[in-house]
């Protein structure tokens, strides 16, 4: 069995099934941590939707897709902690769907996936009209390792 390395990491995820309340216009906040609690400052960081990027961190710089100027961002002061979870602005319906967060390190990367959707007529993340408070559910799937 081989030794890991001090800069190995997994990304980790609230429980499969976590019910997260928003109303339309309000933030959502998909969370993931680094485990161990690494540094994430100078990783690579990057928040894909079904169809494109949502955000990158990379080289300590932050950028947005169109769409999500103005809208989604990371915890910067957390990234010491390990903390990279995206933040979403502004929930509209459209924001639900299939989240990617993708870390990479000068030794390795890791993704992760988390499932955005609703239930019966409440939402996990966004609608376009405003409505009551929403309930969501987070899915995941397993990490991966990638090479």
């Amino acid at each position: 069995m081989a030794a890991r390395s001090s800069n190995d990491f997994q990304l980790v995820i609230p429980e499969r099934g976590e019910r997260v309340k928003i109303n339309s216009g309000s933030t959502l906040t998909v969370s993931c941590h680094l485990s161990p609690a690494l540094t994430a400052v100078d990783m690579e960081i990057t928040w894909f939707g079904e169809m494109s990027c949502i955000c990158a961190y990379k080289n300590r710089e932050m950028t947005q897709s169109v769409g999500y100027e103005g809208r989604a961002s990371l915890f910067i002061n957390d990234l010491p902690r390990g903390n990279v979870s995206l933040r979403v602005a502004d929930f509209r319906e459209s924001d639900l769907g299939v989240y990617i967060c993708r870390v990479i390190s000068r030794n390795e990367t890791q993704q992760i996936t988390v499932n955005v959707a609703e239930e019966g007529k409440q939402f996990t993340h966004s609608t376009d009209a405003p409505v009551a408070p929403a309930i969501c559910t987070l899915g995941c799937k397993t990490n991966v390792n990638m090479p």
